[in-house]
């Protein structure tokens, strides 16, 4: 598979952020027939940098070959390619699984996270990113503590995420510091229906009205046609 040279750039700056020697580039496991952008053999994690379009059985089937052998993946999507308007489905589980956006910085990389509101597969709105530890890891099973409601944003990723990072979504909710952000999802659907309602009325009369003018001009013609 030919790696870009952002996609490159992207794998040496998090290999020099997280800065571990049991953390391998391109590691290769031959029995799954898989090569890691980054394995940390420590932690038992693996780092999947996107930079292009992925189909969502490949991240399915990519998930389900690592947990085979212990480990978990991280998927980081490359900004320039994902956290657009418009969401794939793809994209869309990788949230679900705990993916955060990276970027490159002046000096090395930037990984965030960020809280999106969705409608089906349009993001509508997108606030403020937060920075995250990459290379601060704790397990999920002992987060401070277990969250008595749980965004239903974050639900999947909650019941779906092995490890939290300092700064991440899931990091903010568990140590109470999530911002409470209100959503303009609701405002946005019901703007929409009443949009369309309205339209469908206004084409409704206008029907009605041209086809009301248009039997009286046949009527008209019918009576000229006699006389």
């Amino acid at each position: 598979m030919v790696t870009s040279s952002r996609h490159k750039q992207l794998q040496k700056g998090l290999f020099l952020n997280i800065h571990c020697t049991s953390l391998k580039l391109e590691k290769r496991f031959a029995s799954i027939h898989r090569i890691a952008d980054l394995a940390w053999e420590e932690k038992k994690i693996v780092f999947e940098i996107q930079c292009s379009f992925i189909e969502k059985t490949e991240v399915v089937r990519r998930v389900k070959d690592y947990a085979s052998i212990g480990y978990s993946v991280i998927w980081l999507l490359d900004d320039n390619c994902f956290g657009k308007r418009y969401q794939n489905h793809a994209e869309a589980l990788m949230q679900d699984l705990g993916a955060k956006y990276i970027t490159l910085s002046k000096h090395s990389v930037l990984v965030y996270d960020q809280v999106e509101n969705h409608v089906g597969r349009l993001k509508i709105k997108k606030h403020s990113f937060s920075t995250v530890e990459i290379q601060n890891p704790y397990l999920r099973i002992k987060a401070p503590t277990t969250p008595k409601q749980i965004p239903k944003e974050l639900y999947s990723r909650w019941h779906q995420t092995d490890y939290i990072f300092p700064g991440d979504l899931l990091d903010q909710m568990v140590n109470n510091t999530l911002l409470r952000l209100p959503s303009r999802k609701k405002d946005y659907i019901r703007t929409t229906k009443r949009f369309f309602l309205r339209m469908r009325r206004y084409s409704s009369f206008f029907f009605h009205y041209f086809l009301t003018h248009l039997h009286q001009n046949e009527e008209k013609e019918k009576n000229s046609n006699i006389f």
